[in-house]
């Protein structure tokens, strides 16, 4: 995703542009949840939720639901993402066993790599059916696939008044969410179009912007995350209402369970690629824990790269983590690589290091090269683009350095995990610095993502030309006294 300089006065932050400083992850296999009883809502007909996702596991057997309500009898309310990835959102009361009112969308949310935002946006009053449920991504009214009547002047079960409302599962049981929430809002009693908070870009890409609407209602809720001093702070209501969310299954910590992260919309950090992911045996292999986590399974072997490359200069960082096995390994590989062979054994160009000790260098294995760092131990990849090589660390120790294979010098690099063949699963885990590193990088190495990336290839200075050059037309006069203004340079 592109972004705006933080620093720099652009007509892009003239519009309210803002800088999201933190998200929240959300682990799937640890029961993620925030949760709110709700007092009696200024409306049960109109309110709007608009919140920032980044997709996790993009192939769950499972529904995820983002947001539910508690199911009492026929009383329900959630907007979850299906099993084929479309967003739904779905209400019903107790008039029934069918729902009263569904939406889903025609549009997939299966893309791991980037920040959507969605609106979902309720009003039954409307006198037009189709208006009484809008669901927005990326600024742009989704096309339904799929919807069910809602009647007018509906009361809706979605936050409902008097019930526990969960984020991040279904009734707090079961179907649970696995990626990144960030700036998170409900305005109870009012149904507000998404340029209140978001925009179009210089360059056409839709951008957070500040919520400066006002009233959020009695029951509505500002979440940006930002305070992670506690579990609990999480959680804290920035709307002035006070309406503080129960944190459970949620981290925070110093390990890899530190589940407050960097990684934002307006700072977009790599995580592993479940669309790319490579399997040489079978298809049981995954990744998990908002894709930072790949789980090789018993005799399968295969790699997962990352969803973002390392550009031809600058120094890059990254680290990983044996959770199980030896035989889990990491690499880089040039962005041409074959998505349908084994890249660090076969794949021209790659280079890695095998948790038991070996180095893979342009496809071939050198057994005994470095230290062994098996369960729970880290290594380090240190990859110098200017130099074009790559330094291997086991627990912050150096190992060696390996050269880029000539002719392979002025392409872009993709972080690669592999796990080998083995008798057991083999599981690592991958650190891009969204959480903060393990160990402090060598000097002038930097962790991988847009704001990164932007500055390396000097994608800044062109998104933001007015910074430098611009055309002021006025009328002179002479009174001495006129002043030029609005340009953002002196």
């Amino acid at each position: 995703m592109a972004l705006f300089a933080t620093h720099v006065v652009t007509p892009d932050s003239a519009l309210g542009g803002m800088v999201i400083e933190r998200s929240l992850r959300m682990r799937e296999g640890s029961s993620p949840e925030l949760r709110r009883t709700f007092g009696t809502n200024t409306s049960n007909t109109t309110k709007t939720f608009s919140f920032w996702m980044k997709r996790g596991n993009v192939n769950s057997s499972s529904i995820q639901n983002i947001v539910s309500t508690t199911v009492s009898g026929n009383i329900e309310g959630r907007l979850r993402i299906n099993t084929d990835n479309t967003l739904q959102f779905e209400d019903r009361d107790a008039s029934g066993g069918t729902s009263d009112g569904r939406r889903t969308t025609s549009a997939q949310i299966r893309d791991a790599s980037s920040w959507y935002h969605i609106m979902l946006v309720l009003d039954s009053t409307q006198g037009t059916e189709a208006d009484r449920a809008k669901i927005y991504i990326n600024g742009t009214q989704a096309t339904i696939g799929e919807d069910r009547t809602i009647s007018q002047n509906y009361s809706f079960s979605f936050f409902r008044s008097s019930a526990v409302n969960y984020m991040g599962n279904m009734s707090g049981s079961s179907e649970f969410f696995d990626g990144y929430l960030a700036e998170v809002h409900l305005i109870d009693g009012q149904a507000l179009d998404p340029s209140y908070f978001g925009f179009t870009s210089q360059n056409g890409t839709w951008l957070p912007k500040k919520y400066t609407g006002g009233n959020y209602g009695t029951n509505g809720f500002y979440l940006d995350f930002l305070d992670n001093s506690s579990q609990a702070a999480l959680g804290y209501d920035k709307s002035g209402n006070g309406n503080d969310f129960t944190v459970e299954n949620i981290t925070v910590s110093t390990t890899r369970t530190n589940d407050s992260f960097l990684d934002t919309p307006t700072n977009n950090f790599p995580t592993l690629n479940p669309n790319s992911l490579y399997h040489v045996h079978s298809t049981s292999s995954n990744t998990a824990e908002g894709n930072l986590r790949y789980n090789c399974n018993t005799d399968n072997q295969g790699q997962v790269p990352a969803t973002m490359s390392m550009p031809t200069s600058g120094k890059w960082y990254f680290e990983a983590e044996v959770i199980s096995n030896a035989n889990f390994a990491m690499a880089i590989t040039p962005v041409t690589w074959t998505v349908n062979r084994n890249a660090i054994s076969n794949e021209p160009g790659s280079l890695g290091y095998a948790a038991y000790g070996s180095k893979f260098e342009n496809g071939s294995e050198g057994a005994g090269w470095g230290a062994g760092w098996d369960t729970g131990n880290w290594a380090a990849a240190a990859v110098d683009m200017d130099l074009k090589q790559v330094t291997f660390y086991a627990n912050n120790t150096s190992q060696g350095t390996l050269s880029f294979k000539s002719g392979y010098e002025d392409l872009e690099y993709l972080p690669l995990i592999t796990g080998g063949t083995n008798s057991s699963t083999v599981s690592g885990y991958v650190n891009f610095g969204a959480q903060g590193f393990k160990y402090t990088p060598p000097t002038g190495f930097k962790a991988l993502n847009s704001r990164n990336r932007a500055g390396a290839t000097g994608t800044a200075a062109v998104v933001n030309p007015r910074r430098f050059f611009d055309t002021l037309v006025y009328t002179g006069d002479t009174s001495g006294n006129l002043k030029v203004t609005g340009l953002e340079f002196k």
